[in-house]
């Protein structure tokens, strides 16, 4: 299952034009939030961006950000802000309601919203998903056993 933040539905039938992100606010978002961490200050992306045949213009871009760090400093979760297609990408090891929580607030916070697959996710779509995580009684997503 595929999250992503957008201003619209992807279509997924190749090219498309997009409206926008605005970059700026992104890297606000991210910046005045220390739940969030730049790839570029993590362990993993101080390794990947210490590689000498990265291209220079790759370094310290600001572009993709993590979530919810493990106890190596890498994130479980990837919040990856794509200029070309104007969407950010969320890749997690798993489904938790805060981190949910977490993607639906950095979407209103860039007058974006956040969609899992085709399906935007708006108040009260987040309000049945609250509801089936406290129906189960736990953080992880209410199908996982």
């Amino acid at each position: 299952m595929e999250w992503y933040i957008s201003k619209q539905k992807l279509k997924f039938e190749g090219l498309e034009k997009f409206i926008e992100l605005d970059c700026d606010k992104w890297k606000n978002i991210i910046d005045s939030d220390d739940s969030l961490v730049w790839f570029e200050n993590t362990t993993l992306g101080k390794e990947y961006f210490a590689e000498p045949d990265i291209p220079k213009e790759q370094k310290n871009t600001k572009k993709n950000a993590r979530f919810d760090l493990n106890k190596h400093g890498n994130g479980n979760v990837q919040l990856n802000f794509n200029l070309d297609k104007s969407h950010i990408w969320i890749i997690h090891t798993r489904e938790t309601l805060s981190r949910i929580e977490k993607y639906y607030e950095i979407a209103k916070k860039l007058d974006a919203n956040l969609y899992k697959d085709r399906t935007l996710i708006d108040e009260k779509k987040m309000e049945q998903i609250r509801e089936k995580y406290k129906a189960k009684g736990g953080k992880h997503t209410p199908n996982e056993e």
